[in-house]
């Protein structure tokens, strides 16, 4: 069923109730599974999708979560410069982006950053505790 509506909801927002465009949400959703059949490219393609429809208008909050996804898709291409480079803007757009957080620790530990990558593991988990085991296992596989 085609969506008809897509509502976010930002606190610090005004206002705090936005709509994203249907289309462009489609496209995200898209991607999302391009990412899980590890099609790296196809979910860019998406990403870049979602992007343009969304217009320039929409929140920091989505425009951080296309960041967010658009950095671990950079990562699975082995671009870790660009990589990093986008999930810091992810989170500069909005801290709250878990693809981005647990982008930024894995290119941190891959470059040898362990104390770096830790700290963005223990700033997951802070905000998304649901993401435990999953940063643990990232944790794990640093040391």
């Amino acid at each position: 069923m085609p969506l008809a509506a897509v509502v976010t909801y930002q606190a610090d927002g005004n206002p705090q109730v936005r709509l994203i465009d249907p289309a462009s949400f489609g496209h995200y959703l898209v991607a999302g599974r391009k990412v899980q059949q590890d099609e790296w490219q196809a979910a860019l393609d998406e990403l870049a999708l979602a992007d343009s429809l969304a217009g320039p208008g929409q929140t920091p909050q989505y425009q951080g979560v296309i960041a967010g996804r658009r950095a671990f898709c950079w990562l699975g291409l082995g671009r870790s410069a660009d990589s990093e480079r986008e999930a810091r803007r992810s989170l500069a757009l909005w801290p709250y982006v878990s693809d981005a957080r647990y982008t930024l620790a894995s290119v941190l530990g891959l470059a040898g950053r362990r104390a770096e990558a830790e700290a963005q593991l223990d700033t997951l988990v802070s905000h998304h505790p649901e993401e435990e085991r999953m940063a643990r296992a990232l944790r794990d596989s640093l040391a």
